[in-house]
């Protein structure tokens, strides 16, 4: 195109440049991989925190091996063990006995009988420390240790038969198995028996059943009953050392428990529980009888509670859960149901306890003829009469039937390290590698009611780590999801109405010099650091809250009711100060909230006085006091506003219609009408509050409750400074954006700069207005450092707003770093940063959906 002559004489071409349409290109191009890039990278954290949750919900895997034949004897096993290695297996047998066995060929190693000349009739076994208790013919009983013991020698010197193994092979020699590990090592294991002298139980009747438990103080815990099933003898067992000669004796002390026997019926087996504080008997036709062997108060020793399974079936056999807490009972029905203790507030129980069934699981419906509890978990293999083995974890109930075999499995036991498995059927020795992977983690576990052990009902709780091996892991995501919502919306409770009023009047009401000062001010806001607010809110305000409770809580009633009473009073000033008056109305403002504050700080004591008995703290922990001061505080801000709402629909059109004739008798009129509604709420509240409390109506506990240093409020408080700003910058920005004919139009037609406000700006702002509330639940809902020092950070699923809570995001900032690396906590911990990210994707998403519709209707306008 031709140059063309401009007004200053210079020519101008007319054509775009060739470099501006390079840049034009390069900066579409950079745009659009920015903004793909920005795509791809949010679904790869998506993809990432998908993928290491995945194995969670993935089943168990087992690998089969054949079974090896193992040399038959003539008396009945009854039961087996393996090492940690998978090399030798352990067999023992009715007769006394113990076999090592090699896995690989079926051979017996060796065959040991330590109480030679002695009959047993009853058995015991912990795997966990290899403890073994046999009881005799003659009444006696011994304690020992049958198990695996590894030694570590250098290949250089040994003979031809050791030496010659490649790594990884495996040779007997004599009564030891050898395994190299590398060129230069082997390790060797053997079987190694050690028994104490028998002890006298008391009673020279043979020993019909015995346990012992595992986690007395006091010496080794054992307790028996005889054929003769007049009592239960429990015997402790202490080990004195002489300080002199070194020498160890044993010195048992027997108590007899009168036993209830049931005639005609037979006790299947008789466990302990770990402090040897209570022992279960298991009969044979379901019931279980539990005997308190400890006395506590004024508790006598014997039978505590006679309990019936909760499904028709006869038991089959018995075992205790890791911790010895918790009774597995098999059926013939297939099933498995753990038994555990619980407290009773009515005291059912003798002793102030009961037996609650709190899961039952099986998928087979053989009848169970062996059980074996795994030494690290809360795993629990099931043998049935078909040959099927079942894999079970007891708190989330999840169930895996592997492969089975030919003949009953007698016997069953957990390798050490719960890699693999082993179980005696009538072919032989049969194995089962396993990659049990997280079969504590399932749907019912993570976001479901789990009745845990020693809870008296199922509940929702977190706990992810214990003291010992027994503990129960607690994964229960609900709390954490909880405690997000409940920090989300008290922050967004106290942040929405100031930072849109906020907005309103600094975009409508304010000047643009005092706007220019205090919006930048706000947006100043937004860049103070999280950890700085939740250091301030957890060691400033909280402490100071606690001190002067009710001074604040008098603030937070009284300073509200102050700005909208000085609001009321504001057009009663002279008319000659009008102008001067619109101006300062920011002052005004600022003079409201001090008179409300100094009000509210002196009249908190008194409103202490009068709703809480003189003590807020106490009133809260139930103490003191009657429900209606809580009640009245609960229901005054709904009163108020709904006589707001009756004297607004009904009074304000006779108040226009009157003979009102000046704006100071209209003013005069407001305000009286204010103290009308002030008075109606207060009564309604008042007189509602009462009626309720003489129905029996408490919020204590529950909706009220202990007050707590680090609670809800405390975060709600601090946490809505971090989100002003966001919000109060977006609504502001949205509301200037307005056209302002739209502002002249209306005020032309004789609307009023508030109903301006409302009725015409504020629509046509909507989607931006609610832009700006998304975008502040957005970063409510993932705040960290704030929750995590003003929080309490007690994964608590509480309506109490003085208590506290934890949310996902602090959950993982203070488990992450400690959790092992592909656990089930540290995946669960992924997942919860998954369901994080899903919610706020879903609010963001439901968010957008709104805007538009917001758009939408403000085309219109």
């Amino acid at each position: 195109m031709p140059s063309q002559s401009q007004f200053t004489g210079r020519n101008r071409r007319k054509t775009t440049g060739v470099s501006t349409r390079l840049l034009d290109k390069i900066a579409r191009v950079m745009i659009t991989v920015g903004g793909i890039g920005t795509i791809i990278a949010v679904l790869l954290v998506a993809v990432f925190l998908a993928w290491v949750t995945l194995p969670l919900f993935l089943d168990a895997e087992f690998g089969d091996t054949p079974t090896v034949t193992v040399e038959s004897v003539e008396s009945e096993t009854l039961w087996v063990g393996v090492d940690e290695h998978k090399v030798l297996a352990l067999r023992g047998l009715a007769d006394g006995s113990f076999q090592a066995i090699d896995l690989e060929s079926g051979a017996v190693v060796t065959t040991e009988r330590p109480m030679e000349g002695r009959t047993m009739t009853a058995w015991t076994r912990w795997p966990a420390s290899d403890s073994v208790v046999l009881g005799f013919l003659d009444g006696t009983f011994a304690t020992g240790r049958v198990g695996f013991e590894t030694s570590f020698v250098e290949s250089a010197g040994q003979d031809e038969v050791w030496s010659s193994l490649g790594v990884g092979e495996t040779r007997r020699v004599g009564d030891r198995v050898a395994e190299r590990i590398d060129e230069r090592q082997l390790r060797v294991q053997e079987l190694a028996i050690s028994f104490d002298d028998a002890i006298p139980s008391g009673s020279d009747d043979p020993v019909l059943l015995l346990d012992r438990a595992s986690g007395s103080v006091l010496g080794t815990t054992v307790v028996l009953l005889t054929e003769a099933r007049d009592e239960l003898r429990v015997v402790r067992v202490r080990r004195v050392e002489n300080v002199l000669t070194g020498m160890t004796t044993l010195r048992p002390s027997r108590t007899g428990v009168a036993f209830e026997d049931r005639p005609g019926e037979t006790p299947l087996e008789l466990l302990v529980t770990s402090l040897g504080d209570n022992a279960m008997v298991v009969w044979e036709d379901g019931v279980v009888d539990r005997y308190n062997l400890r006395r506590s108060g004024g508790d006598g020793l014997g039978l505590a509670e006679r309990f019936e399974l909760p499904i028709e079936a006869r038991a089959t056999t018995a075992a205790m859960l890791i911790g010895q807490e918790t009774l597995l009972i098999g059926t013939d029905a297939g099933k498995v149901l753990a038994l555990f203790r619980t407290r009773t507030e009515d005291g059912t129980g003798g002793d102030g306890f009961q037996l609650v069934t709190g899961h039952v699981f099986g998928e087979n419906e053989s009848p169970v003829t062996s059980l074996a509890s795994s030494t690290r978990s809360r795993l629990v293999a099931i043998g049935h009469a078909d040959g099927h083995l079942e894999l079970a974890q007891v708190t989330s109930e999840v169930s895996f039937l592997p492969s089975g075999r030919e003949g009953r499995l007698d016997a069953v036991a957990f390798a050490p390290k719960e890699d693999g498995l082993v179980a005696w059927t009538d072919g032989g020795l049969a194995r089962w590698s396993l990659d049990k992977r997280h079969p504590e983690a399932s749907f019912k576990a993570l976001f479901m009611p789990v009745w845990y052990e020693g809870y008296p009902e199922p509940q929702h709780v977190w706990q992810s780590s214990g003291a010992t091996d027994a503990h129960e892991p607690k994964l229960g995501l609900m709390p954490l999801v909880f405690g997000t919502l409940k920090a989300t919306f008290f922050a967004m409770l106290f942040a929405t109405p100031i930072a849109l009023l906020a907005a309103v009047y600094s975009s409508e009401f304010l000047t643009p010099a005092w706007r220019g000062r205090i919006k930048p001010t706000l947006e100043m806001m937004a860049s103070l650091p999280s950890v700085v607010l939740g250091f301030m809110g957890g060691l400033v305000i909280a402490p100071f809250v606690e001190r002067y409770l009710p001074e604040m809580l008098g603030v937070c009633l009284v300073m509200p009711l102050a700005l909208l009473t000085g609001a009321f009073l504001w057009p009663l000033l002279p008319q000659r100060w009008s102008v001067t008056a619109r101006r300062l109305r920011l002052i005004g403002v600022w003079g409201s909230m001090i008179v409300g504050v100094v009000l509210g700080w002196t009249m908190g004591p008194l409103i202490e006085w009068l709703l809480f008995s003189g003590d807020l703290r106490r009133w809260l922990d139930g103490q003191i006091g009657s429900a209606t001061g809580g009640l009245m505080l609960l229901l005054l801000p709904l009163t108020i506003i709904a006589s707001a709402y009756w004297f607004g629909r009904y009074l304000t059109d006779r108040m226009r219609d009157s003979s009102i004739e000046t704006d100071e008798a209209a003013a005069r009129a407001n305000l009286a009408k204010w103290g009308a509604i002030l008075g109606l709420g207060v009564g309604v509240a008042g007189g509602l509050a009462y009626v309720l409390s003489l129905m029996g109506v408490d919020p204590r506990p529950g909706l009220l409750d202990t007050y707590v240093q680090r609670n809800a409020t405390i975060v709600g408080f601090v946490m809505g400074f971090a989100v002003i700003p966001i919000i109060y910058t977006i609504a502001d920005d949205a509301l200037t954006a307005v056209p302002n004919h739209l502002r002249s139009a209306s005020l032309g037609a004789g609307a009023t700069p508030w109903q301006t406000s409302v009725r015409v700006i504020i629509p046509i702002a909507a989607s931006g207005l609610f832009s700006a509330l998304m975008i502040g639940l957005g970063r409510a809902v993932g705040e960290t450092m704030i929750v995590l020092m003003a929080a309490g950070n007690t994964p608590v699923m509480d309506l109490n707003p003085f208590n506290g809570f934890r949310t996902m995001s602090a959950n993982i900032a203070v488990e992450l770093p400690e959790a092992v690396r592909d656990s089930t906590h540290y995946r669960t911990l992924f997942l919860a940063a998954l369901l994080l990210f899903a919610m706020t994707f879903v609010l963001n998403t439901i968010a957008e959906i709104i805007r538009n519709r917001f758009r939408k209707r403000a085309q219109v306008l």
